[in-house]
């Protein structure tokens, strides 16, 4: 009994190391802090980010007191690169396109807006699709049912509910 005290005691029984030590990628997030990504201004995603796999990669710190499975030493703090996702855009805004769409749309500016030149001038030429055309886009810009392939990829600062 002595003796398992002692052994406790002086640290010759380190607990820590029968745990299973985790990938980093498993971490929790309270567990690490990552560095913010550089935003490229043209596109709006980080520089790195790989079109290909729609992933780029950021760098990590892993927290004090946690070692992880495929962390590497950078001034002595733990290191890793984690990837996330890239939200590729077209650069249009859906907030933009539902404004313009409301109070411009039966004159068609939310079409010009979307680079629908023809469709916009038909629209405007015809007052909306003589209001028909008009009321149907609204709805369907509102219920987030896009008719262009523009907006399914347009940047949303907070997206609408889906039906």
């Amino acid at each position: 009994m002595v003796v398992v005290f002692w052994f406790f005691m002086t640290g010759f029984v380190d607990f820590g190391s029968t745990f299973s030590i985790v990938k980093c990628s498993d971490l929790l997030p309270g567990q690490y802090t990552c560095n913010e990504a550089v935003i490229d201004r043209l596109t709006q995603q980080p520089v790195d980010c790989e079109k290909s796999t729609g992933l780029a990669e950021i760098k990590c710190f892993v927290a004090p007191n946690i070692s992880c499975i495929g962390m590497s030493n950078d001034d002595g703090r733990g290191v890793f690169f984690k990837n996330t996702t890239c939200l590729w855009t077209n650069g249009y805004s859906y907030g933009t396109a539902l404004t313009l769409s409301i109070f411009g749309g039966i004159f068609g500016l939310d079409r010009f807006y979307l680079g629908y030149v023809a469709l916009g001038a038909l629209k405007m030429w015809s007052l909306g699709g003589l209001g028909l055309w008009y009321l149907i886009d609204v709805i369907l810009l509102v219920n987030n049912v896009s008719t262009s392939s523009c907006l399914r990829t347009s940047i949303n600062s907070v997206l609408p509910p889906s039906l």
